[in-house]
């Protein structure tokens, strides 16, 4: 079960209520294995004796559609799932065509189907028009994602996976859509140009869509949106940042091509310091080379400063000599976790060591920087006070890892990763270390190496 729901304003006092609840369930043990991630997300799973309950209870109206039990659907089900690989060939799936007026969901799903060209959920939903939930997974193409317009009455829609590359403009006529996730669709190319009259979307999810090259205009028209998983930035009106400004979002964003931005004032326009619910955020500018640095890198970086209850931050292929005034600061005093990638002319990192909450640190691919020492530190009697893993990856200047005289640094740090760091030659003592992968040629690194005592998983890789 995870913790997708972002409130807005309105529905706070009932999230906290629902979250009261839930911990009520846990202490009941209606769910074990009750596991919580660095950026929040909840994960459990329901107690064996509650979940015979639940299927007790929902037998009537729950269904799994298995082979060996035949076709017929009762006529009172309104949840059915079916798993593609079981019935292998024993039905030819044109075959199999139910209707069901009183049907309010469909999962179809698989472990792996090889070679499979034919769109087989088609012929299985063509007349079950009063759906609510629909779960298709890969098992799109373009016949079927026509007809799914005519499921007018759908609030939930899921091609994930799916080889799709072109969403119809009739999709934008599903009215009462209120999450659609396209996530791991690569071949994705283009979504409807109308989709911004879809008022009612409240989470769209395009997560590695690595085909797509633009959003839809006016993107901001969305205003029940709470979840967008990216949002890659154009240069023409209604393509630009400003149209983030009056989205409560919440989770992850993703933010690509930021070299689009003109200038800060722009940049301010996206309001990410207003956005209290966003958790995850990833900011990309595309790469470049030093003929061809975007203006104003800086300045429009210094403007994208988030909200302070971010808990995980990545920048990547920033073309600046030095990070924002806010990441010197108590701004991020939140954050969980941060990955420092391709910033290639950065000589300096801020004072990470100050980040109270930090536990993941990623730094790789910034090839100006020689010195990880005192100013990254921080000023504080302890420095990175609940740092649990660090990474260094291809770090070619990187050459002097500095120790202290006073304070303590890493007191909980548990595993480092050091890899093609070639001029790193001393590691300072860490007295938490249990883990260290080491991918370098360097003999000097290995024999400092030797007085780390604690550790107890050791890899090197030459």
């Amino acid at each position: 079960m995870a913790n997708d729901f972002i409130p807005s304003k309105g529905q706070m006092r009932l999230h906290d209520m629902g979250h009261d609840i839930f911990r009520d369930l846990v202490s009941r043990s209606f769910f074990q294995d009750v596991k919580e991630s660095n950026s929040g997300t909840i994960f459990c799973k329901m107690h064996d004796l509650m979940h015979d309950l639940a299927q007790s209870i929902m037998r009537c109206e729950c269904s799994i559609m298995e082979p060996h039990k035949g076709m017929k659907i009762r006529d009172k089900i309104r949840h059915l799932s079916f798993n593609i690989v079981d019935f292998g060939e024993m039905i030819p799936w044109n075959e199999i065509v139910f209707e069901v007026p009183s049907l309010r969901s469909v999962l179809i799903f698989e472990s792996f189907i090889p070679n499979s060209k034919d769109n087989i959920a088609s012929p299985c939903i063509s007349k079950e028009k009063y759906l609510r939930v629909l779960d298709l997974g890969r098992h799109v193409d373009e016949k079927l994602s026509m007809s799914i317009s005519n499921f007018s009455h759908l609030r939930y829609l899921n091609m994930s996976f799916s080889k799709i590359e072109i969403l119809p403009e009739s999709i934008s006529n599903l009215q009462s859509l209120q999450t659609l996730k396209l996530e791991h669709c690569r071949e994705l190319c283009k979504l409807p140009k109308r989709i911004k009259h879809m008022r009612n979307l409240t989470y769209l999810d395009i997560t590695r869509c690595d085909s797509l090259t633009s959003m839809p205009d006016q993107m901001g028209q969305l205003t029940c949106l709470q979840r967008l998983s990216m949002f890659i930035v154009g240069q023409d009106e209604g393509y630009q940042i400003g149209e983030l400004k009056e989205l409560n979002l919440g989770g992850t964003l993703s933010i690509k091509r930021l070299e689009n931005i003109r200038n800060s004032e722009d940049a301010k326009k996206a309001n990410l310091k207003g956005k209290h619910d966003l958790i995850s955020l990833e900011l990309y500018w595309s790469e470049s080379n030093e003929e061809n640095i975007p203006k104003n890198v800086e300045e429009v970086l210094e403007s994208l400063q988030p909200n302070s209850n971010l808990k995980k931050l990545s920048i990547n292929f920033f073309q600046g000599a030095k990070f924002p005034n806010w990441m010197w600061g108590l701004v991020l005093k939140n954050l969980v976790e941060i990955s420092l990638i391709d910033c290639e002319r950065c000589e300096h990192l801020p004072p990470l060591g100050k980040l109270q909450s930090l536990k993941i640190l990623n730094i790789s691919c910034m090839g100006s920087l020689k010195y990880f020492d005192h100013g990254d530190y921080g000023d504080g009697e302890s420095s990175f006070p609940t740092l649990k893993t660090l990474e260094f990856y291809d770090m070619p200047s990187l050459e002097e890892w500095a120790t202290v005289d006073r304070g303590e640094i890493f007191p909980c740090l548990e595993e480092l990763v050091i890899s093609l760091c070639p001029k790193l030659t001393k590691l300072p003592f860490l007295t938490a270390l249990k883990i260290l992968r080491i991918e370098v040629r360097n003999k000097m690194i290995f024999r400092s190496a030797i007085n780390l005592t604690r550790i107890t998983n050791f890899r090197i890789n030459v």
